[in-house]
């Protein structure tokens, strides 16, 4: 079995190595892979925001790459609060 690669809660897609949703905070789960279903949304456009983001928790960092609002809310490897510490352009 594969990692699924979109949320069966809130339907965002996870990053490679995500344990937890970094939109709602579910953890991820083992579910058969049906390549026909995933595929990747093509923007056109500015360039995305980069966020910053630092767990609560366990303080891991890392980026968020979003268009507009950063929604990004939760660690996604304990699935803990996380706030935004600064933003790159």
């Amino acid at each position: 079995m594969k990692k699924a690669t979109k949320c069966l809660n809130c339907g965002k897609h996870f990053t490679q190595g995500e344990q937890y949703c970094v939109y709602c905070g579910t953890k991820t789960q083992e579910m058969p892979f049906y390549p026909e279903l995933d595929f990747g949304a093509e923007v056109y456009g500015p360039p995305p925001d980069i966020y910053i983001l630092t767990c609560k928790k366990c303080g891991k960092r890392w980026e968020s790459h979003e268009f507009g609002i950063n929604r990004t809310k939760y660690c996604p490897d304990c699935g803990s609060e996380a706030y935004r510490t600064h933003v790159l352009y």
